[in-house]
């Protein structure tokens, strides 16, 4: 067969010519922990960790290709423990990264979803000029914010603002 001197665009008649493909999130998670475990003392818990993290809070993404997954799918997973468990959810945002960092490494994405998600969050604070404090003391019902703070936070997330129940009207 005589070459024409054109590229073949694999991904348009496939994938991958070796036949790898794009990995869904579980096959990566898989080897990026693989790569982090030399780094890791022997017998260290961490893997286990790991897979607990992903098994707990990334458990939609699991069968996804990494391709194909935005950042609204990775707030899904950490919104319902965002403000119930910081510690885990920080963890989770954390090691769902390194497996899009992994990706990246490997010309699976040209992104990290998780990263997009953070800057459109800091990005909607800053626009409701509301400190991160002030609206991680509003989500943990610490705090109930002035009129005209709950008006831009309002304003610029487009949500309505529940009030802990000691500062309601009776």
């Amino acid at each position: 067969m005589a070459s024409t001197g054109r590229r073949i665009n694999w991904k348009s008649h496939g994938g991958d010519p070796r036949g790898r493909g794009v990995p869904t999130f579980a096959e990566a998670a898989k080897r990026t922990i693989e790569l982090h475990r030399d780094g890791w003392k022997a017998g260290s818990p961490l893997p286990e960790q790991w897979e607990s993290t992903f098994r707990l809070h990334a458990a939609p993404l699991l069968d996804m290709p990494v391709d194909r997954i935005e950042s609204a799918d990775v707030l899904g997973c950490l919104a319902p423990i965002w403000t119930s468990k910081p510690a885990d959810a920080r963890k989770a945002r954390n090691r769902i990264a390194a497996v899009f960092r992994w990706c990246i490494g490997r010309n699976h994405r040209a992104d990290n979803p998780v990263d997009r998600g953070r800057g459109a969050a800091e990005g909607e604070r800053q626009r409701a000029e509301a400190t991160r404090q002030t609206v991680n003391a509003i989500e943990g019902g610490k705090y109930s914010p002035s009129l005209e703070v709950a008006f831009r936070i309002v304003h610029v997330f487009g949500k309505l603002l529940e009030l802990p129940a000691a500062n309601q009207a009776s």
